[in-house]
């Protein structure tokens, strides 16, 4: 009894604290506020209160939800309200050709002498790449040894995996050990 009593005393001083502490809280920045946040400060005393601040969370996450349900209505062409498989899998198709689309403009950004292919010297201007690592790269994608990565050989290394995903929780699974033999038993 005496330990549920001090835990409860313990608790109602450590919640006040943090009460006085939030009620202390100081503006960010230089004491005005944003503009962006001006709509939510209900009394005008240049600061948000709790229940402002939760009205402004509130707000975001109501926002957030419309561009999610916004996203579906993009990909529900029949506007039936639901995405149908096909719809999906239409979807899956635009999202990878866009990045397909996105890498080939990378590619062309990359191909500084415009002859259809990337030399060690074009593949090291890559912002933030090592040479030695641009080499391992190079090595990698240049499938046919030729000393240069084509456009194709770009464009088939970077595809993004179409097989099944794998299992959630870091996507290995650890192998199964092998059962010691079991030993003769004499008679």
């Amino acid at each position: 009894m005496k330990l549920t009593h001090t835990l409860l005393l313990c608790t109602t001083l450590l919640g006040s604290t943090a009460i006085t502490k939030a009620a202390d809280r100081k503006p960010f920045g230089d004491g005005t506020l944003p503009e962006f946040l001006k709509v939510y400060d209900v009394n005008n005393d240049g600061k948000l209160s709790v229940e402002e601040r939760q009205a402004y969370v509130k707000a975001m996450r109501e926002a957030a939800k419309e561009k999610i349900k916004e996203r579906k209505l993009l990909w529900d062409t029949n506007d039936d309200g639901v995405v149908s498989e096909e719809e999906r899998k239409a979807a899956i198709e635009a999202m990878r050709k866009k990045i397909e689309d996105e890498r080939a403009k990378r590619f062309d950004e990359l191909d500084t002498n415009d002859d259809g292919s990337l030399s060690a010297a074009e593949f090291v201007r890559v912002p933030n790449l090592k040479e030695e690592i641009a080499a391992r790269i190079l090595a990698h994608l240049d499938t046919d040894k030729d000393g240069l990565i084509s456009k194709d050989e770009f464009l088939k290394a970077l595809k993004p995996p179409t097989g099944p995903r794998p299992p959630a929780g870091g996507g290995h699974t650890p192998p199964t050990p092998p059962v010691p033999p079991v030993p003769p038993t004499s008679p």
